[in-house]
């Protein structure tokens, strides 16, 4: 069976068309597909999957073309396509997706533009089960502003996908200060319920990341034209990072000693992918990770309170004890 789902919606669209027994042509399938799915197939297309109908093992459609009719018909007549059966596990994975993420999305304006064929799988999958109204009430997530940016999502994936520089101004983080910028994006991430854009600047030699919720003004421009950032890897680039952000500076060795039993926690939830087990004992668990010593790194070991020591280096354990000095300051 085809993997691709639409080109298994196609072969349903041309069984369906076929047994009604008109012998349709080519140009019947091409109408056929436009109407229940809204898009535009070739010639080419079409003949492509008549063949591939006939010679699929899984369809072995008997297929036929009628030279006085001048249209296609099936030599059996009780022959009926085959549908790809989904067990039990489909199923439940299928509504689980549809039921609850789906759901979860369906406010973000990227996702608005296809909101109607997301209804559809929801409610198929949802009728399918049988499932009752609040289900999934037992499925709570983290609350959390989704929309964090979503807005500006069209714009720059467009941009991304054609090849477009784009103008735009930026808000600074924590300032009224409002900057113009050119450049062209490289790569989108969310991270932690906010999205970013990672943008090569016009007349810079390195990359930016910006904050899409602190962007506005979004202009597609030919001039300057749409530069890759030389050496640029989207999988790699953050290979280091703690979160979105990347500094000029080599990444460091950051050795951790945490108590026993916090280190149950991350061993099962590594703090990070570079993550190595030193040491595993009734003492402590001391691992060590290769980041940008960023201001994310220095708030989470911050946030694990006493249960942490900064092993190495020795100027990352400065900045965490000046932390706690004001902290202590605070309060005395």
């Amino acid at each position: 069976m085809p993997k691709n789902f639409s080109a298994l919606r196609r072969f349903e669209i041309i069984d369906e068309t076929i047994r009604r027994g008109h012998y349709p042509d080519k140009d019947d399938f091409i109408d056929a597909i436009y109407a229940a799915m809204d898009i535009e197939v070739s010639e080419r297309t079409v003949q492509g999957d008549l063949k591939n109908m006939k010679t699929d093992p899984g369809i072995k459609a008997p297929i036929a073309y009628h030279r006085i009719q001048k249209g296609y018909y099936y030599t059996d007549p009780n022959y009926v396509l085959k549908r790809t059966p989904l067990s039990s596990e489909d199923m439940a994975a299928l509504y689980f997706v549809a039921n609850v993420y789906l759901d979860r999305m369906r406010d973000l304006p990227i996702i608005q533009q296809s909101l109607a064929t997301i209804d559809k799988v929801v409610d198929a999958v949802r009728i399918s089960q049988n499932a009752g109204e609040g289900s999934t009430s037992y499925i709570q997530f983290a609350a959390g502003d989704y929309q964090a940016g979503a807005e500006n999502l069209v714009a720059l994936a467009r941009a991304r996908e054609d090849h477009k520089a784009v103008r735009f101004s930026y808000r600074k983080f924590g300032t009224d200060e409002v900057r113009e910028h050119v450049g062209s994006p490289q790569l989108l991430k969310e991270f932690n319920q906010r999205w970013y854009v990672v943008m090569y600047l016009a007349g810079k030699s390195f990359a930016t990341t910006f904050g899409l919720e602190r962007m506005s003004h979004i202009t597609l421009v030919d001039d300057p034209p749409f530069r890759f950032l030389p050496g640029f890897d989207p999988e790699a680039y953050f290979k280091h990072s703690f979160g979105v952000f990347v500094t000029q500076d080599d990444p460091i060795d950051l050795v951790l000693s945490f108590t026993p039993f916090q280190g149950e926690f991350v061993k099962t939830q590594p703090l990070h992918p570079t993550q190595e087990l030193l040491i595993d004992n009734d003492e402590e668990c001391r691992v060590r990770l290769t980041v940008y010593p960023t201001v994310e790194v220095v708030n989470r070991v911050l946030s694990f309170g006493d249960e942490v020591k900064v092993i190495a280096p020795d100027s990352f354990a400065a900045t965490i004890r000046e932390k706690v000095q004001k902290m202590h300051a605070l309060y005395s």
